[in-house]
């Protein structure tokens, strides 16, 4: 039977007095993003780490609460071809250099930027090209698709940006891997929590991280980032938000509230090209009737001056 579990959280610690900071998935998500130059003053300890040596912290990182959905492990594609959407890693954005990671209006379930469309933080995923045909997945980044190559796993970016497709994969559909314990072969709590990339296991002995195909086939068990999707708080809904392009909207999931939607981009860009088809195909075909209608004109003014023209004898 296939066990299914959830992401906690680990957190954050002020590395001179050993002050808890706040709850956190990843170290990143401790480290100082001032300056490159300068060194972080915080230190990550995962949910295993927690559970040993802060039973307290460990209480109140590990519940899936409001807390735990407001934890900006995530950053934002800054680009209009990705529709500046919230994402997790570079990897989910169209061109990898417009990421910025561990932005403030965005959180792993809700994004909060006025100036686009979205009201979720959005994932990509990976789709199985073998004849397995297994069903898609939602993922943290691209590297949870394996090796890939023509016939695997190929990795899919937040937004698929064609036209009238809006992304689909959130929090509550994000698979991850686990940090597993190498030494035991058990699948509970003490030999395995779940995490969304190889780093959150670093500090912890004798535990590796397993991707997410791998520990389904090896360890019959799947992770999931979130449990449920939280419904938009009235605060973000209450925000008029202006389009920087036309965007479609989001589809209404059965926890979200109803929006409505102009064209896509995508579909601007082919209702243009189309456009711009149409257009030259008619000035081809004028120009060719011109060019006709002269060559025939021309015809006929030869054939009239042969005929009107004096006979030499």
């Amino acid at each position: 039977m296939m066990s299914e579990k959830y992401i906690k959280a680990g957190a954050c610690f002020d590395l001179n007095n050993g002050n808890f900071q706040k709850c956190a998935l990843q170290p990143l998500d401790c480290a100082s993003f001032s300056a490159a130059v300068v060194p972080s003053e915080s230190i990550f300890h995962s949910t295993y780490w927690l559970s040993i040596n802060n039973q307290d912290i460990f209480n109140q990182c590990s519940q899936q609460d409001d807390t735990f959905h407001k934890i900006k492990s995530v950053g934002r594609c800054e680009g209009i071809s990705d529709r500046f959407i919230c994402t997790s890693d570079k990897s989910a954005c169209r061109f990898s250099s417009v990421f910025k990671p561990h932005v403030t209006d965005c959180d792993i379930v809700h994004d909060y930027l006025s100036t686009n469309t979205f009201s979720y933080t959005h994932y990509g995923f990976c789709v199985d090209w073998s004849e397995n045909n297994e069903p898609n997945f939602c993922a943290w980044r691209f590297k949870e698709c394996g090796a890939g190559g023509p016939e695997g796993w190929q990795w899919r970016g937040a937004d698929p940006f064609f036209a009238n497709q809006n992304p689909e994969c959130h929090c509550d559909d994000v698979r991850t891997g686990a940090c597993v314990n190498s030494q035991t072969n058990n699948n509970n709590n003490d030999t395995m929590y779940c995490a969304v990339l190889e780093d959150v296991c670093q500090e912890d002995v004798g535990f590796q991280y397993v991707p997410v195909l791998a520990l389904k086939s090896d360890h019959n068990t799947t992770c999931t980032l979130c449990q449920n999707l939280p419904p938009i708080p009235p605060e973000q809904n209450s925000i008029n938000k202006t389009t920087l392009l036309p965007t479609t909207m989001e589809q209404p999931l059965p926890d979200e509230t109803s929006k409505k939607g102009n064209l896509s981009v995508g579909a601007i860009v082919v209702i243009v090209i189309a456009t711009i088809a149409i257009s030259a195909f008619a000035i081809s075909m004028f120009i060719f009737k011109k060019r006709k209608q002269k060559s025939t004109e021309g015809k006929i003014h030869k054939d009239d001056l042969s005929v009107n023209a004096p006979s030499i004898t």
